[in-house]
């Protein structure tokens, strides 16, 4: 009889083990997530020395978003360590579907706010392009709650 050897042994062993779970399930059918809740999770790295300023704008796009009656970020993180310093967390309200939107309903109303709260278009232009001047990096990813 042949000896089998340690690696043979474990090879074995671990195939076994990944297969046992593939075994024991029944047939696999289509299934769609309950109730799915989809976030857009946006990270931002802001220029050195900008943030300060950086919050003062948001805090004015605060105040639009109130104006316009527009949902609000669900959550507004300032990163106390890692390589971002704000996560803003936003509720997708019509599901993974809001990206199909190219100018939102919610969008018309916030730039109409926007420019009535800045007190013209070119203001409200200026400061949207003043804050994403502070901006050294973003991103944006999709979430889904459980």
């Amino acid at each position: 009889m042949k000896k089998m050897n340690y690696r043979t042994l474990i090879g074995s062993m671990l195939l076994l083990f990944l297969a046992a779970p593939a075994l024991a399930q029944d047939e696999m059918v289509p299934k769609k997530h309950d109730d799915p809740q989809w976030r857009s999770v946006v990270m931002v790295k802001y220029l050195p020395g900008k943030m300060g300023r950086a919050m003062e704008l948001i805090d004015e796009f605060q105040k639009v978003t109130t104006m316009a009656g527009t949902p609000a970020p669900e959550l507004n993180v300032r990163m106390s360590t890692g390589e971002w310093d704000l996560m803003v967390i936003w509720r997708m309200e019509g599901g993974i579907s809001d990206m199909d939107w190219d100018t939102s309903p919610n969008n018309i109303k916030w730039r109409k706010a926007a420019i009535e709260h800045f007190g013209s278009e070119e203001k409200m232009e200026a400061a949207w392009d003043e804050y994403r001047s502070l901006i050294m990096e973003s991103k944006r990813d999709l979430a889904r709650r459980r």
